[in-house]
């Protein structure tokens, strides 16, 4: 899973964070997930709201429909072929890097994330990100040290991982996307 994380531009030395996806679908998908009802008129008042009064709850959600898309993603793999490793190449950014951005902006939680990943890879772009090289071993050695990491062959993931309760309930994450897409009913 290339890429699994709502936008920014994580490679560059200043990156541009986006609070993303306040379209009508994903303001009703949080409603309905969080049990929270948003106030405002416009989507630009509604998104003030939720980063005003419920920023972590939105956190939350925004977690929780990569999360669901990683385990839809597994349930297909493991369908289709039981024996492949599900991978996801991330961002390099350690938990405090730009106050927390990785789960904030990102949604990328390794926690939450790792009972439906067998490989996490990340994309440390040092020279594109103006890090130096050595970035990318300290990087390594602090995933490391704070997820379980397997290196020999053929051992991949705790065995209990088929037993670890998801930390966020499954949802429909396409439901988020899929009304803006429809197509619009011609003007009368």
């Amino acid at each position: 899973m290339d890429y699994l994380h709502w936008h920014a531009q994580f490679e560059d030395p200043y990156p541009l964070f986006f609070k993303t996806c306040f379209n009508h679908s994903c303001l009703t998908a949080f409603a309905e997930w969080s049990g929270i009802e948003i106030e405002g008129d416009s989507t630009a008042e509604k998104a003030e709201w939720i980063l005003f009064n419920a920023p972590r709850q939105w956190e939350d959600w925004r977690v929780s429909v990569l999360v669901d898309w990683a385990r839809e993603f597994r349930e297909i793999v493991k369908e289709i072929r039981p024996n492949a490793l599900l991978g996801n190449y991330q961002a390099a950014w350690k938990d405090e890097d730009f106050w927390g951005a990785r789960r904030r902006c990102l949604g990328l939680d390794f926690d939450a994330l790792a009972p439906y990943v067998d490989v996490f890879s990340p994309m440390p772009y040092h020279g594109r990100s103006d890090m130096p090289a050595a970035y990318v071993k300290e990087y390594v050695e602090y995933f490391s040290a704070r997820h379980e990491v397997y290196t020999e062959p053929g051992r991949s993931g705790p065995s209990s991982r088929a037993t670890m309760n998801p930390p966020f309930p499954p949802m429909n994450w396409w439901r988020c996307y899929a009304a803006d897409f429809r197509p619009r009913a011609a003007a009368s």
